[in-house]
C-alpha cells in the first residue's frame, strides 16, 4: 500500500483502542511509530523519539510518567502532539489541545480529533469519495486544524515525489 492509499485508509486508534495498562517509554514510541510512522517524510526518520517525549514532559505538554509508565491519557495526547507538530508550533499545539479540553472531556476530545483527522485526510487525498459527517454549515477550529495538516501532508508528499522522480 502506497502513502496515498495509507493516507486515505488511515485509522487513528480511538480511546477505547489504546492500551489500558501503563506503558514504558519504548512501548509508547513503538505504538506511535507503528500508527503514525508513515507520516515521516522529507528526510525525517521518526515521528517521535524518547528525547522528544521527555521534552514534551519538560514543557508540560504531557504529565510525567508514573513509575516510568505512561497511561492512556498521555498516549492519546502524544498522538495529538505528533500530528499537530507537523504544522503548528508547540505553543499553538498546546493552545489547540486546551481549547478542545475546554469544550470536551479528554476521551471525547481525542476521539473527535481522530475522526476529524481521518475525514480531513480523505477530503484532501480522495475528495470525490469523501463525506463530511459534520452537519454544521460552519467549519470548526478542529476541522481547520486537521485540514491544514492534511493539506501540508499532501503538499510535502507531492514535493518529495517530484524531487525523487
Amino acid at each position: 500500500m502506497n502513502i496515498i492509499e495509507k493516507s486515505i485508509n488511515f485509522h487513528c486508534p480511538r480511546w477505547q483502542e489504546l492500551p489500558d495498562i501503563g506503558l514504558y517509554m519504548d512501548q509508547v514510541v513503538c505504538i506511535i511509530e507503528d500508527n503514525l510512522g508513515f507520516f515521516a517524510f522529507g528526510g525525517e526518520n521518526k515521528i517521535v523519539t524518547s528525547t522528544m517525549i521527555n521534552n514534551y514532559v519538560k514543557q508540560k505538554m504531557i504529565t510525567p510518567p508514573y513509575k516510568k509508565k505512561y497511561q492512556k491519557s498521555q498516549l492519546a495526547r502524544l498522538f495529538i502532539i505528533c500530528i499537530l507538530k507537523r504544522c503548528f508550533s508547540i505553543s499553538e499545539t498546546a493552545t489547540i489541545i486546551n481549547l478542545l479540553l475546554q469544550k470536551y472531556d479528554e476521551q471525547e476530545a481525542y476521539d473527535l480529533f481522530c475522526s476529524e483527522l481521518e475525514n480531513s485526510l480523505q477530503i484532501v487525498f480522495q475528495p470525490e469519495k469523501s463525506q463530511n459527517n459534520n452537519t454544521s454549515t460552519e467549519p470548526t477550529m478542529l476541522q481547520a486544524v486537521m485540514r491544514a495538516f492534511a493539506n501540508k501532508t499532501y503538499a510535502q508528499l507531492t514535493i518529495d515525489y517530484l524531487q525523487n522522480k
